[in-house]
């Protein structure tokens, strides 16, 4: 069984900490979906000559959740902010555990774009077509995009 993540979405805040000098720790809470394709392959009458044998399917499952963390956000100057956070996605138990950095520049007052990078470790036990799977994988993401911090 292999599986990758096809795209992942979450609401949430981050509730800022007092200013250490250095930087501002923040708490982050968010709900996450993050989905997961699981490919199958049964090869029983598999024949190497004939590719038309090999039964090969697609099942998509979502790993739901509450994602909790925290971070520090660090200036960098210019109105440049570097970002990291570690926070861990709840799905009753916990099925991934997210570490990341990001940098943001400040274009206009409350709005931003922002790149990165974050490693999504998971490590989750679920159950496709009546059958168990295990998927401990790590994911590396790219991030870019706008962001509004004025509530």
């Amino acid at each position: 069984v292999m599986s990758f993540n096809s795209w992942s979405t979450q609401v949430g805040a981050k509730y800022k900490l007092g200013d250490l000098g250095f930087g501002t720790p923040y708490l982050l809470g968010t709900l996450q979906r993050s989905q997961t394709t699981l490919f199958k392959l049964r090869n029983e009458n598999y024949n190497v000559n004939d590719p038309s044998t090999l039964d090969m399917s697609a099942n998509q499952k979502s790993l739901v959740g509450l994602r909790l963390g925290g971070g520090m956000l660090i200036p960098a100057g210019s109105g440049l902010t570097i970002d990291a956070h570690l926070s861990e996605l709840f799905g009753v138990l916990p099925v991934q555990t997210n570490i990341g950095a990001l940098v943001k520049y400040e274009v206009a007052p409350d709005i931003g774009v922002l790149t990165g990078s974050e490693l999504y470790l998971k490590h989750v036990d679920l159950t496709s077509g009546g059958i168990d799977v295990s998927i401990s994988e790590t994911e590396i993401t790219l991030v870019a995009g706008v962001v509004y911090s004025g509530l």
